[in-house]
């Protein structure tokens, strides 16, 4: 058998690398903060304020992460105030949650998914799960950014674009649109 040349070798590991995301061709990703305000849903202002607090880069255009509640912590406490009735009745569903908390969000979100019906109790029930699940929606972001920059530093900024949300559409939602 003959040994490999030089070159072949130097072929192979380009080649390899490429494969596993190793290679060259994407510059180190960055994170910077922004503070663009979102404007979310009337139903959800009683829940907190939400903006876009980061911004993804590989040192060409940035990119807006997904917009996050300012006060996590307040928002949390503030859906409980005003879904009661939707949140007592996951819990009384699904008897394992506890009560909503910080470290149990994606257990009722879980739960609430699997519903197949408004969880019963009428037009304020209703109006208490849409508001749940839009919160829902948004509170996630906080782990969705984490994974998004966690992959393009793995990976590259190539890898997340799909990941990332609609840059014109969240730029209307921010009031930085045309």
């Amino acid at each position: 058998m003959k040994p490999l040349s030089s070159l072949t070798t130097v072929a192979i590991a380009v080649a390899l690398a490429g494969l596993c995301g190793c290679a060259a061709g994407h510059g180190e990703v960055r994170v910077s903060e922004v503070d663009v305000p979102f404007e979310m849903g009337s139903s959800l202002h009683p829940v907190g304020s939400a903006s876009v607090k980061q911004e993804i880069s590989d040192g060409g255009e940035g990119y807006w992460l997904l917009p996050t509640f300012d006060d996590r912590d307040a928002a949390l406490e503030n859906v409980r105030r005003e879904a009661p009735d939707a949140v007592a009745t996951l819990e009384s569903r699904n008897f394992w949650l506890g009560p909503l908390s910080g470290w149990n969000w994606g257990f009722y979100r879980d739960a609430l998914n699997g519903c197949a019906d408004d969880l019963g109790g009428g037009e304020d029930v209703a109006e208490q799960v849409a508001l749940l699940r839009a919160f829902f929606d948004i509170y996630e972001n906080d782990d969705e950014n984490a994974a998004i920059v966690d992959r393009a530093r793995r990976e590259g900024l190539g890898a997340v674009m799909a990941d990332l949300p609609d840059q014109s559409t969240l730029a209307e939602s921010t009031g930085q649109g045309q």
